[in-house]
């Protein structure tokens, strides 16, 4: 083979592989949407159906899954659903690459043995794992602890610069001269830690101090 020639006969008119994201894109979180640009960047077709009705045209259709937060599951009836699926895409030959997003669900509620059964499972099954933070190693072998590092890849989690319209309103906040202004974006809620916030608020507490939050806040 010279090194002209394509490896293993491909070339550049053959049928471009599919991936399957799940979920699909929408307007509450454009992570999404960006990562379904970077598939479509790399070469790929992007498919996907509405969320939880799974077509089988599409499922034949795919070469790769995507999957995003797929372990969150509610309840027995959601595992067995979701344990089905991942086995019948092993089955058949299919690639799965997950993204690792959080070490536990972000609904309490969901946080059961049903939970973390599927996430240990979802992780020993992928093809390949995506991480946004390099701490992500250790969690994912807390889950998983035979887990093969080299199926592993750490990505930046991409930016929202100018993917989300500029609707934030300061009118009601009069920021004064002296003071440091801290912006909390997100949802407001233990899991997201914002007692690292306050800490932080402790620590400088010698200066003039304001936080402006932009969110809801879900929990007292």
């Amino acid at each position: 083979m010279n090194a002209h020639t394509p490896a293993h006969g491909h070339n550049r008119s053959e049928i471009r592989k599919s991936v399957y994201l799940l979920p699909k894109p929408y307007e509450g979180n454009k992570y999404i949407s960006q990562i379904k640009n970077a598939i479509k960047l790399a070469g790929y077709n992007v498919i996907h159906d509405d969320n939880g009705n799974y077509r089988l045209i599409n499922f034949l259709k795919s070469d790769i899954f995507q999957l995003n937060w797929f372990e969150s599951v509610n309840g027995l009836k959601g595992y067995v659903k979701k344990k089905i699926i991942l086995r019948i895409i092993k089955l058949t030959g299919k690639k799965i690459i997950t993204t690792f997003h959080n070490k536990i669900t972000h609904t309490p509620e969901n946080r059961t043995k049903y939970f973390y059964s599927i996430f240990k499972y979802l992780l020993e099954i992928s093809d390949g794992i995506i991480i946004h933070c390099n701490d992500s190693y250790k969690f994912i072998h807390n889950i998983a602890p035979m887990i093969d590092e080299n199926k592993i890849f750490y990505v930046p989690h991409p930016n929202y610069i100018n993917v989300y319209p500029d609707s934030i309103k300061y009118s009601g906040y009069l920021k004064k001269s002296d003071e440091l202004t801290l912006l909390f974006i997100g949802s407001l809620s233990s899991y997201k830690n914002p007692e690292v916030v306050i800490k932080l608020a402790v620590e400088l507490r010698g200066c003039t101090f304001g936080i402006f939050i932009r969110e809801n806040c879900y929990n007292k």
